[in-house]
């Protein structure tokens, strides 16, 4: 990687960082097609725009449609432990 760097920084004629040389080594070799970089704090406010309304600022239904579908996944696992779960203790007493 470090030999890399070295190599596209004498090319282009000025520093390179670590993450574009790695990012070279990547997208030649042919682990990534198309690499692209994004900063956090853009993933987080492209994450934010896609679950709010830009008119009002509140949660849109694409948010709602997500936690709902969540939650009943997370009700039908508890249901089915819960169901489970009387039958071994009483099972267990006898």
């Amino acid at each position: 990687m470090l030999s890399r760097r070295r190599e596209l920084t004498e090319l282009v004629g000025r520093q390179v960082s670590l993450n574009t040389a790695l990012m070279d080594v990547l997208s030649s070799s042919g682990l990534l097609r198309v690499p692209i970089l994004i900063e956090y704090d853009e993933l987080k406010r492209l994450e934010l725009n896609a679950v709010t309304d830009p008119l009002t600022g509140l949660y849109n239904r694409r948010l709602f449609a997500e936690h709902s579908k969540r939650n009943s996944i997370a009700r039908g696992a508890m249901a089915s432990l819960w169901d489970w779960l009387p039958s071994t203790c009483t099972a267990s007493r006898k």
